[in-house]
């Protein structure tokens, strides 16, 4: 009785040890290969590159060299670059001197700055803001004599 345990117990640890390495095995096949181009050590894969904000203030807009001027950068426009005034779409020629403008570019290898997007808003103190539908309310009379005065 003794050597049919001593049997039982041996068959169950093989049995035992060839489940575990054919799941072992199963689980590596499973891993899903690295491209060529990692397995050889290349350098990570390109970024794409990032737009970067710019605000401030027209100085000149060059509809001829399609480029806009804010402070002392030159931004150049292409006619992938999308321009907005007022919430629709503008051209370079709608851009004002002293006008407000924000919007971002891209770098490119030449050194130049290439337009993404520009958005141009009118200044508040030519008479124009962006809060161009709303009108003041004139003063009643009786409003005026409510208010109290400062000392």
């Amino acid at each position: 009785m003794n050597k049919t345990l001593l049997n039982l117990a041996a068959l169950g640890l093989i049995s035992g040890a060839l489940v575990f390495t054919t799941t072992t095995n199963a689980a590596e096949e499973k891993k899903p290969e690295k491209p060529a181009a990692e397995k050889a050590g290349d350098t990570k894969p390109e970024k794409k590159p990032r737009a970067i904000p710019f605000r401030g203030k027209v100085t000149a807009a060059d509809k001829a060299a399609g480029t806009l001027t804010v402070g002392e950068r030159v931004f150049h426009v292409t006619a992938e670059t999308k321009i907005s005034k007022r919430g629709r779409t503008a051209t370079l020629a709608e851009a004002v001197n002293g006008e407000n403008v924000t919007g971002s570019y891209l770098k490119g290898d030449d050194g130049k700055l290439n337009a993404v997007g520009i958005r141009l808003s009118p200044n508040s103190e030519g008479g124009e803001s962006g809060n161009h539908n709303k009108k003041k309310q004139p003063q009643s009379e009786d409003s005026k004599e409510k208010r109290p005065k400062n000392s």
